[in-house]
């Protein structure tokens, strides 16, 4: 069976990037907290960047970089939570 990856799905190594941590930092995260699939006949991970977002917001977590920004080494969360303007988290 073969699986179309859609285009937009990142890598264990872009998410590392995004959240400023290691590949296998990345790959340690718990399924249920950061959602993946497999691809490939090795098993490697694909990570929705929506998942990638919902991850940071429902964490915080600290020294999460821009992709375009990661030479700088910038810290911030998102634009989105720096501005306050996500919906509040039902708690479940």
């Amino acid at each position: 069976m073969t699986v179309a990856i859609r285009e937009e799905c990142l890598t264990a190594n872009e998410v590392g990037l995004w959240l400023g941590v290691h590949v296998n930092t990345v790959k340690r995260i718990p399924f249920e907290l950061l959602p993946y699939f497999r691809v490939t006949s090795r098993g490697d991970r694909r990570y929705e960047p929506a998942n990638v977002h919902e991850y940071i917001r429902r964490r915080s977590v600290p020294n999460v970089i821009r992709t375009d920004d990661y030479d700088t080494r910038k810290s911030f969360i998102c634009d989105e939570c720096a501005a306050g303007s996500h919906e509040e988290l039902e708690d479940a």
